[in-house]
């Protein structure tokens, strides 16, 4: 779960609307929200998460097969989403 001011700062920067309760998206909907540039989630060590994207059209000249955009590394695997989508969505890709 994310805490109140992740979804806060998620709502803020124009997160799209879903189907949990109340200002708590679902990992499902983080993920689907990253759309396309998700690329994966895993666990990084006993105690952290890294959502990881592909990279941008921008970053690579044309070429975007399977190379690694951004890394973003969290307590839990819903944060490190969110956090992915926040950076995503922060710059223009």
């Amino acid at each position: 779960m994310i805490s109140p001011e992740l979804a806060t700062q998620l709502k803020d920067a124009g997160f799209p609307k879903y189907a949990g309760p109340p200002d708590v998206p679902e990992l499902s909907d983080l993920i689907l929200a990253c759309g396309d540039l998700f690329y994966s989630l895993e666990r990084s060590n006993s105690s952290a998460w890294r959502a990881q994207s592909y990279a941008t059209k921008q970053e690579h000249h044309g070429e975007r097969a399977r190379l690694i955009g951004m890394r973003v590394d969290a307590a839990s695997a819903e944060e490190a989403v969110a956090r992915l989508w926040l950076a995503l969505n922060s710059k223009s890709v």
